[in-house]
């Protein structure tokens, strides 16, 4: 179903925008927080503290497969840790359009000043809080981002229709590269970060643009791509008319079974089919991955280039300098080994056997669960 979906980190307006397409465009507006809220009578913040982050994320789950089932066009607000859930990735890219409200850090930190709703920023350091949260999802809400804007940096009324006329673009030309993507052309003026397309025979993912405008001369598109057989960056400017096949890319979810010493196997979790690959195709993919986690393995034309962990593992420590209480010197920290062997930056209170919840991406010790 063809929805209109609005994304973003807290404070970004995803409400105050969805209400105001959904009155321009005719259609009904619903905040999926506010169907787990009216589903459990009561707050995002009640159902936090009694049952845990994990229960919210299986509501938000569960009402997610529930509208991909409605007939009726809406446009819909998620929540901001929705797109960061592994099991929802299949599920937010058949819901419908999706528009990023993308907000600078001080845009944020200004609007979430004072703000108790989310419990995702209690305690202290809160500023630090709003910079490694967004610096998590923002790759996360680009990743699935149709269309994209700014929001906090334009009146209202200017992103609003911003965000109108792109979802008509959008609309008119088709969302081909959603279901037809082997014939999809992008021009450099459509780039977007995780975007893969081929450049001169090579398949490349847009890693990071910037739209140019000289006072002199013509519009450019200042690019950063990576090679992603070889892993090599490279930078190159394009005119916006330029335009690129999109590359198709094979993203199947995966069990990692077992490593025999040379070989990494994987269960295809549909098929039940196995495959095998070497050291090289994995790299270090699988520093945080236990057997029988899902991952996904990505190919091109059948070759395969990269393997994705979970973003975010839950991990025990295995080997780890003693803490004790009260130690919580301000950013001191300490490595600990964890359960598949790798190496993590802690705070200095963390002991042998406690569980971690770490991002796959960085590396990063994000909290003890």
């Amino acid at each position: 179903m063809n929805h209109v979906v609005i994304i973003g980190f807290m404070g970004s307006g995803k409400t105050r925008v969805g209400k105001q397409l959904s009155k321009d465009l005719g259609l009904p507006f619903v905040d999926l927080e506010k169907i787990i809220t009216k589903r459990m009578n009561l707050s995002a913040r009640e159902i936090f503290e009694r049952f845990g982050e994990p229960y919210y994320r299986a509501l938000e789950t569960l009402a997610l497969k529930q509208l991909i089932q409605d007939s009726e066009r809406k446009v819909i607000s998620l929540g901001a840790g929705l797109p960061l859930q592994e099991q929802n990735e299949k599920y937010l890219r058949e819901l419908g359009t999706v528009v990023y409200l993308k907000g600078s850090l001080a845009t944020l930190k200004k609007r979430l000043e004072g703000s108790k709703k989310d419990p995702m920023l209690d305690g202290e350091d809160r500023d630090d809080k709003i910079k490694k949260l967004l610096k998590q999802r923002d790759p996360v809400y680009q990743k699935f981002a149709d269309i994209q804007v700014t929001t906090g940096e334009v009146p209202f009324e200017e992103l609003i229709k911003e965000i109108e006329e792109k979802l008509s673009t959008y609309e008119k030309n088709g969302s081909e590269h959603k279901t037809k993507e082997d014939n999809k052309m992008i021009s450099a003026g459509d780039f977007r970060n995780g975007v893969t397309i081929e450049i001169e025979g090579n398949v490349c993912q847009i890693v990071e643009f910037q739209h140019v405008k000289p006072g002199k001369g013509a519009a450019f598109v200042r690019t950063k791509y990576k090679n992603i057989i070889t892993g090599a960056v490279l930078e190159k400017s394009f005119r916006p008319t330029e335009k690129f096949p999109q590359a198709r890319i094979d993203r199947v979810d995966m069990s990692y079974l077992y490593n025999d010493g040379d070989l990494y196997n994987f269960m295809n979790t549909e098929t039940y089919d196995q495959v095998a690959l070497t050291k090289e195709q994995v790299g270090d993919s699988l520093k945080f991955v236990k057997e029988n986690e899902v991952v996904k393995v990505c190919s091109w034309n059948g070759n395969v280039y990269a393997i994705e962990p979970p973003l975010f593992v839950e991990l025990e420590v295995i080997e780890t300098e003693p803490g004790f209480a009260g130690n919580t010197a301000q950013g001191a920290t300490k490595p600990a080994t964890v359960e598949t062997g790798a190496q993590v930056m802690v705070p200095l209170f963390v002991n042998q056997g406690d569980k971690l919840k770490i991002d796959t991406r960085t590396g990063e010790y994000l909290s003890r669960v």
